[in-house]
């Protein structure tokens, strides 16, 4: 993640410092001051800038109106993890910048290109500090994202702060709620279906009011990249209702130690429109007895915690029906290198009776080498045809099913071995 600051401010005086930086709460115990520092020796016209990333746990530590600098008592004190670099001094107007990523330091890494420029009039100063967060275990990363996600855009307990500090002595310390803009990644389109593929697909379980549909998982590879649809239909028994839920998830095996469930959680927003929310969970072991009549995402289904991690997530424009494209709004996307939305929003639609909901969105991994690639393929056709796990659920009258769906496995072009085509990465950046 990175943080970028600006703040216009008075000329420095000779050997005199100024900070800027965001408090960022990465838990209830846990919070971040990413940052920069700026020594200025205005005799020479040049600047030492220094770059901070550092963690604290605990009580969530907040930034006050003090006339000590932001680090001193009753501030930022005494973190638990100190990553911090001082750059060389260069003259004001002339960027700093890391070359390099700096060691680990607790659960946090500066990174490079980390950047901040001083300017020639001593009156602005920028700066851009990229920093890591990792704990050993990817769910109490994914807790940490969650609260950072919902605390950033919350202006609370002064989570920026800008001071100066004299060579000599205490500085001042102005701490300042502010309201950031958050812009998410938009999430990449996928691959188009390769014309060699494997095409696995199950019968729903039936409910009232979804009264049949399809799960399917398609691969295929190209090289060493692996590529897997999620596909959903869901045939309802009543046009599409303003403010109702349509849920269908799959789960299949990719590895011996990954297990992936795709989820579309569809709704009417409308009377005879849809919208769609695309979630991807993984784990490490094998789902299984699921609690029926709730929704996917309950914490006695996929929410469980303890067994699977949502890893991605996409939202669709509001009011859809024959074409559904990605929201503009994209502030609850959750990118993660390796998911994709569909090939082609028309992929995600209502028929026109509105009775039919119909979702996809795509699984893609370069693997070591083109038999690894290939034999993720094989893993999920083998698994989805002894019994993917698939769940379908709707609020209209709150049932839902989990059951183990035997897939049929369909290979294009007739006779081909099972796999083949391909492409693509993902990347996960946050700015603000």
């Amino acid at each position: 993640m990175s943080a970028k600051l600006q703040a216009t401010t008075t000329k420095n005086g000779d050997t005199e410092t100024r900070s800027f930086g965001w408090r960022i709460l990465m838990g209830a115990t846990n919070t971040i001051y990413a940052g920069c520092d700026a020594l200025a020796n205005a005799a020479a016209d040049k600047y030492t800038g220094t770059f901070y990333a550092q963690n604290w746990t605990g009580a969530d530590k907040k930034m006050t109106d003090e006339a000590k600098e932001w680090n001193g008592t009753g501030n930022l004190k005494s973190p638990d993890s100190d990553a911090k670099k001082a750059a060389t001094e260069v003259a004001l107007g002339t960027e700093s910048k890391l070359a390099n990523d700096e060691s680990k330091v607790g659960k946090v890494t500066l990174l490079k290109d980390s950047a901040m420029t001083y300017s020639s009039d001593g009156l602005t100063f920028d700066c851009m500090v990229k920093f890591s967060h990792a704990d050993a275990d990817l769910s109490t990363n994914q807790v940490a994202w969650e609260y950072m996600s919902k605390t950033l855009t919350t202006a609370s307990g002064k989570n920026a702060v800008v001071s100066q500090k004299p060579k000599a002595g205490d500085g001042t310390c102005k701490g300042k709620d502010l309201t950031p803009t958050v812009k998410w990644t938009t999430i990449a389109a996928g691959t188009a279906v390769g014309s060699t593929n494997t095409k696995n697909s199950g019968a729903a379980s039936a409910l009232t009011d979804i009264t049949s549909g399809t799960h399917t998982v398609t691969t295929w590879t190209n090289a060493k990249v692996v590529f897997v649809n999620f596909g959903f239909q869901a045939n309802l028994a009543a046009a599409v209702a303003s403010g109702k839920k349509y849920q269908m998830a799959t789960c299949t095996q990719f590895t011996a130690t990954l297990w992936a469930c795709g989820a579309m959680m569809a709704k009417g927003s409308a009377a005879n429109k849809i919208e769609y929310v695309f979630d991807a969970y993984t784990g490490t072991a094998k789902p299984a007895s699921l609690t029926a009549d709730k929704e996917m995402s309950d914490a006695t289904g996929l929410g469980k915690t303890a067994t699977f991690t949502k890893v991605w997530s996409a939202a669709s424009a509001a009011s859809c029906t024959i074409t559904c494209a990605q929201a503009t709004d994209t502030s609850n996307n959750r990118v993660q290198a390796g998911w994709n939305w569909a090939a082609k929003d028309t992929e995600n639609n209502l028929s026109t009776d509105f009775k039919q909901i119909n979702g996809s969105f795509q699984y893609t991994n370069t693997e070591a080498a083109d038999a690894d690639a290939t034999k993720v393929g094989t893993t999920a056709k083998d698994y989805s045809v002894a019994g993917a796990y698939c769940g379908v659920y709707s609020d209209v009258a709150s049932k839902g099913k989990w059951a183990d769906i035997k897939m049929t496995a369909t290979i294009t072009p007739s006779g081909a071995s099972a796999l083949s085509l391909a492409a693509a990465g993902l990347a996960l950046a946050m700015a603000f």
